[in-house]
This record gives C-alpha cells, sequence and structure tokens, in this order.
C-alpha cells in the first residue's frame, strides 16, 4: 500500500466518527473524535500523531493552531475539541483557553457555566488566563453570585503573573467596586492564596 493510502485508511476512523457524530449529535455537542480537517504541509505529522495518541501538550498545541488558524484552516469546532481532551487531563492552559471558547460562544453554545468551571480549573492550576476569566465572571457575577472580593484575589494573581488584562481589570473594575473593608478582606486572602501556593 502506498503511503498516502496507508495515512487515508488510519484516519478513516476519525472520519466516520466525526461524520456519525454531525449526523447524530445535537447542537453544541462535540464529538468524541472529529477529523483532522485541512491539514497545510506546515503542520509537523508528529504533532497530529501525538495528539491522537492522547499527549495533552500536542491536543493543546493543535487546539490552538485550530482556534488561531495557525499551519490550518481555522476552525472552532476542533479547537474545541482538542482542547477539551487536553483539559480533561488537566492542561491547565488547555481548560483556559476552552473557557474562554464557552465563554465567548465559539465553536461551543455559549455557556457561562462551563466557562466559569473551565476558568476556575485552569485557575487552581496556576494559569493566568483562566486566573483572569474567573476574576471577570465573578466581578460581573457572570454563572455566580457576584463577588468582588475574590475577584481581587483571583485578578492579583494573574496580575502578578504578568497577565496585563487582569492588571486593568483590577484598576479600572474591581478595586473601585470594593469598600475599603473589602479591600482588607481581599488583600488578606491573597496573602493566604500566595501563601498556599508556594
Amino acid at each position: 500500500m502506498t503511503r498516502n493510502r496507508v495515512r487515508i485508511v488510519r484516519r478513516l476512523p476519525v472520519v466516520l466518527a466525526a461524520l456519525a457524530a454531525l449526523v447524530g449529535a445535537g447542537a453544541g455537542c462535540v464529538p468524541s473524535t472529529p477529523a483532522i480537517g485541512d491539514v497545510r504541509p506546515g503542520l509537523p505529522d508528529d504533532l497530529v500523531a501525538r495528539a491522537e495518541a492522547g499527549d495533552p501538550e500536542a491536543q493543546y498545541r493543535l487546539g490552538r493552531a485550530y482556534d488561531e488558524g495557525v499551519l490550518v484552516r481555522p476552525s472552532p469546532y476542533l479547537a474545541a475539541h482538542w482542547l477539551r481532551r487536553a483539559a480533561e487531563q488537566g492542561h491547565a492552559a488547555a481548560a483556559a483557553r476552552l473557557g474562554t471558547l464557552y465563554f465567548q460562544g465559539r465553536g461551543l453554545p455559549r455557556d457561562l457555566e462551563l466557562a466559569l468551571s473551565w476558568y476556575r480549573r485552569a485557575a487552581e492550576a496556576g494559569d493566568p488566563e483562566g486566573m483572569a476569566g474567573l476574576a471577570l465572571m465573578l466581578v460581573d457575577g457572570l454563572a455566580t453570585g457576584r463577588d468582588p472580593v475574590r475577584a481581587f484575589v483571583w485578578a492579583s494573581l494573574a496580575a502578578e503573573a504578568g497577565n496585563e488584562y487582569a492588571r486593568r481589570l483590577l484598576e479600572r473594575r474591581i478595586v473601585p467596586a470594593l469598600t475599603d473593608e473589602q479591600l482588607e478582606l481581599a488583600r488578606r486572602l491573597l496573602d493566604e492564596r500566595r501563601g498556599a501556593r508556594r
């Protein structure tokens, strides 16, 4: 068998699973194994193979490639698939990006509760993007009660890790929303969180 036929035969189950999922899935469902899609020559074959084999870092990189349209045709649907597979294995950055997809409704139906859940998982694992996303949801009370004190804690940790969005969120929205007592409590909780992370 020629090399191209071997590749086609090897990926046939993936393509068939994707088609079956598309036919049988309801709105917003992400099939367990979608087709790889239009791979351009710049995408390393070993990245795809590693992602299919379950490597969370490869799944995250492939998900980002589909999300950003780097070396592949952009596909929020495939981005969500690969990011979910990585996030379910504990990849914090994938969880944060998946939270953003749910928050924005890109490739998935907008679901603020799932966005909050993925942001929280990412934040607890130390991802600055997840911390910033969680802080935004807490300060606005999206899918949760409004909690500017906890928003301060998460945004502060994200800002300390270099997340510029979190720094602006603190300055413009979170600190102005806090009373003096709340700010004092928030600073104590931040110190406790820092101590727990050491």
